[in-house]
């Protein structure tokens, strides 16, 4: 058993991706310190009603739609698509009976799938038709970028951090941290003024990667990222370094 492992992300979050770690066979202690708070906003469906297709980049909007029963309804009884990013959004929306198509791994991905095969005269699908629904805070603004509808269905409420966590940290007790988004990044080093250099880091991104580095302030070599924004591979990434420095 090695140093512990720090997890960042919300707490529902959080918890999913430890279970994939366990079912690795990951025998480390696991800490969960997520750096924000998902609170569900309470908003009215019939407002949308004019709206085609929605928008979700994350499985908090799915959560939130799921919640708002009326309009939960509507979009299961009229079939109503939802383009998701992440495939694990798509399955969540699924599998609550929703109309859900994976449209790529990243907001960017999406936004040109979005080009490519809505806003196309076979598809009959204006801008204004669709809706995009997100959080109070994004990293990519596709109202701006691409003309759509919005409706903020969540906010994230920024967490202190635990002083026992907070020790943890900075004694070395934990080995590992994993960052799953930039703001994360942010608020984590808003909190904590310096990590031990052994202390290895795991981003879901390699935009993630350079904040990391930006707010450390010098290059680290144990800052590792993915390829592809997948859960699925930060866990096998994690596996493979702890492999070859064990």
């Amino acid at each position: 058993m090695g140093r512990s492992i720090l997890l960042t992300r919300p707490i529902k979050q959080s918890k999913i991706f430890e279970k994939m770690l366990l079912k690795q066979g990951v025998k480390d202690p696991i800490v969960i310190a997520p750096m924000v708070t998902i609170v569900i906003s309470k908003f009215s469906g019939d407002e949308l009603k004019k709206i085609k297709a929605f928008i979700v980049t994350s499985s908090n909007a799915i959560e939130a739609i799921k919640k708002n029963k009326s309009f939960s309804l509507r979009l299961s009884r009229e079939h109503i698509p939802i383009y998701c990013v992440g495939k694990h959004t798509t399955e969540i929306a699924r599998n609550y009976g929703f109309n859900s198509s994976f449209f790529g791994s990243t907001v960017s991905d999406l936004a040109d799938n979005l080009g490519k095969k809505l806003f196309t005269k076979t598809a009959h699908l204006k801008p204004e038709e669709i809706c995009y629904l997100r959080g109070r805070k994004i990293t990519l603004n596709l109202v701006k970028y691409l003309g759509l509808k919005e409706k903020i269905v969540y906010s994230q409420i920024e967490n202190d951090i635990d002083p026992k966590i907070e020790g943890k940290i900075t004694s070395g007790v934990i080995g590992d941290i994993f960052f799953f988004s930039s703001h994360t990044v942010d608020l984590f080093f808003d909190k904590i003024n310096g990590i031990e250099a052994s202390i290895n880091i795991f981003c879901l991104s390699e935009n993630i990667r350079n904040k990391v580095i930006d707010r450390i302030g010098r290059e680290k070599d144990n800052v590792y990222f993915t390829e592809r924004p997948i859960s699925l591979d930060m866990v096998n990434l994690f596996l493979s370094k702890k492999q070859s420095t064990s």
